[in-house]
């Protein structure tokens, strides 16, 4: 085998570790604005005497907010009695 036949797999590792640490930095950029925006929502919920509840049963699409004993999904409108 010569030098530049394992070259060219060499390089291509290289790129793909490249392309994965670039990814895992991406990930955790995420997750940290994701932690902050989870944050910020539950503060602005309490400040409007709302609570979050779990993701809609109709659409997956949001979390549905409680108030006043009634369950509702921002996304697709769906509402419920508690």
């Amino acid at each position: 085998m010569s030098p530049r036949s394992t070259l060219g797999p060499k390089r291509r590792n290289q790129s793909v570790l490249a392309e994965v640490a670039a990814l895992a930095d991406r990930i955790d950029a995420l997750e940290r604005q994701q932690q902050q925006l989870k944050r910020t929502l539950h503060a602005i919920s309490r400040e409007a005497g709302v609570s979050i509840g779990s993701p809609c049963v109709r659409c997956h699409g949001s979390y549905t907010i409680v108030k006043n004993g009634c369950l509702s999904c921002p996304a697709c409108g769906f509402m419920e009695s508690l």
